[in-house]
């Protein structure tokens, strides 16, 4: 149950929800899109109210993505990628042409996978499909609901990068959520952390790791600090390469992080 919050999603921006489970990311991610509607206030969507909006018309300007992708199991791959594009009546050239780019982008063969169906691929590859739905109409908003949560840490991290790397992404909003500490740190330009149904700080990753607003911000980071401080100060991917070419030991990082960097 979420209890009187406020919150303003920038244009352009990735806005992380972080919090446990039960703290309100879920639910707050479905008001977003009109899946569940608010007993008091309102969402303004491009400066209108939902509940003035046609729900429908609202929908289909905000791409969705959720665990494995969320995919509807009997249509193939391009069929589930041309759900959205069909609805709004795109001419068949146009919609090919979409979703060769797209699989392209992901790293997805489209004439390899064009008529598989979803318990045919992989979790990665359910989750970039996913990805590419939620993309196919060119929505100005993508809404994600713990779509890495699913994966296997490797896949997780692979996914992840190649999701901040599309340039498909660098003028929409997003709306992220997560209970992965680490996962809000690298995706967020924000950070929302909820509990209980609250926000009980928001701003960015660097505010959150030192400027956190009660014990229970310093405590829900405490575990992470030092990567997240490796992370925000861009020393983090630089060090796995010095790591992974052995131009740095795990103990000198060790020693490295004891003495404060």
């Amino acid at each position: 149950m979420l209890k009187g919050i406020t919150l303003q999603v920038r244009k352009g921006e990735t806005l992380v929800l972080l919090g446990l489970s039960g703290s309100g990311k879920t639910t707050t991610l479905k008001l977003i899109n009109g899946l569940e509607r608010a007993d008091q206030g309102d969402i303004i969507f491009k400066g209108v109210p939902l509940s003035q909006s046609d729900p429908l018309q609202v929908k289909r300007q905000m791409g969705y993505v959720i665990q494995q992708g969320g995919l509807f199991p009997h249509y193939t791959v391009f069929e589930n990628i041309a759900v959205v594009p069909r609805l709004l009546k795109w001419e068949p050239r146009k919609i090919e042409e979409r979703y060769r780019h797209l699989l392209e982008k992901l790293h997805l063969a489209p004439d390899r996978f064009r008529n598989q169906y979803p318990a045919q691929l992989s979790g990665g590859q359910q989750q970039r499909v996913g990805l590419a739905r939620a993309l196919a109409a060119d929505p100005p908003v993508l809404l994600m609901d713990e779509p890495f949560g699913a994966l296997d840490p490797i896949t997780r991290a692979a996914i992840r990068k190649e999701f901040l790397q599309l340039d498909e992404l660098r003028e929409k909003t997003v709306v992220l959520v997560t209970h992965d500490v680490q996962e809000a740190f690298e995706m967020g330009d924000r950070i929302a952390l909820m509990d209980r149904g609250v926000i009980v700080q928001c701003g960015t990753p660097a505010e959150l790791l030192t400027q956190p607003e009660n014990d229970f911000v310093r405590s829900f980071l405490g575990n992470d600090q030092w990567l997240l401080q490796l992370k925000c100060e861009g020393w983090y991917e630089e060090l796995q390469k010095a790591l992974q070419s052995g131009k740095l030991s795990i103990d000198a990082l060790r020693t490295l992080i004891h003495t404060g960097l």
